[in-house]
């Protein structure tokens, strides 16, 4: 039976734990508790759409991996992401959020061979389902980063629209990576990384982080 984080069990329970819906022990088992859990989390995650609305269908699939309180935040961002102030014609999109540690650690050997670097597993605000990044299109639904490749817009003009979503999304008091030494500008989350340390070992142990 597949279900959210399929098949790394043990990951699902730390989640619905740390999200307050789980309170047994982490051992992998996808049985009754586990299930009635999740069933739970389901129900809230429906509750939130509804108040808040739905969008395209990545968007939809990234955030059902966050937990609750991200998600409320998640789909406040989009609801509103217009007041973003971008170009004409252009319109934001989220395109990941909840990583396992196994999602992560194939991530980060990938970017070990070329391209941006990224983190190693638990060391990740996406793996803690508090973090999502974006993507800004436009109108014809294209990527506006494969612009630069294609000419048609510059690194500094693709660089200025993701400063603007990143401004809105501060002004909600989410952490932006364009603030980082080395810039993420898609990347938002709900806590500093200065306290990652602390997140990592309160979601180890099932313990809420938001």
């Amino acid at each position: 039976m597949s279900t959210l984080f399929s098949p790394d069990s043990k990951f699902l329970q730390r989640f619905l734990s740390s999200g307050g819906y789980y309170k047994e022990g982490i051992d992998g088992d996808v049985g009754p508790k586990t299930l009635e859990a999740l069933g739970k989390f389901e129900a809230d995650t429906q509750r939130v759409t509804d108040e808040l609305g739905s969008f395209d269908k990545r968007t939809e699939a990234s955030i059902r991996t966050m937990l609750v309180p991200t998600q409320h935040k998640a789909r406040e961002f989009m609801k509103n992401a217009t007041q973003a102030g971008l170009s004409q014609g252009l319109t934001v999109r989220i395109l990941s959020g909840t990583r396992t540690f196994a999602q992560q650690a194939e991530l980060f050997e990938k970017h070990q061979h070329g391209g941006p670097l990224a983190a190693s597993p638990g060391h990740s605000n996406h793996n803690f389902g508090i973090a999502w990044d974006v993507g800004v299109f436009n109108e014809k639904g294209d990527y506006i980063d494969d612009f630069i490749d294609k000419k048609m817009m510059t690194s500094k003009a693709v660089d200025a629209e993701y400063k603007k979503v990143g401004a809105y999304g501060k002004a909600l008091d989410l952490f932006w990576g364009g603030d980082w030494s080395d810039p993420d500008y898609p990347h938002f989350q709900m806590r500093d990384n200065n306290e990652l340390a602390s997140i990592r070992d309160a979601f180890t142990a099932g313990e809420a982080i938001v």
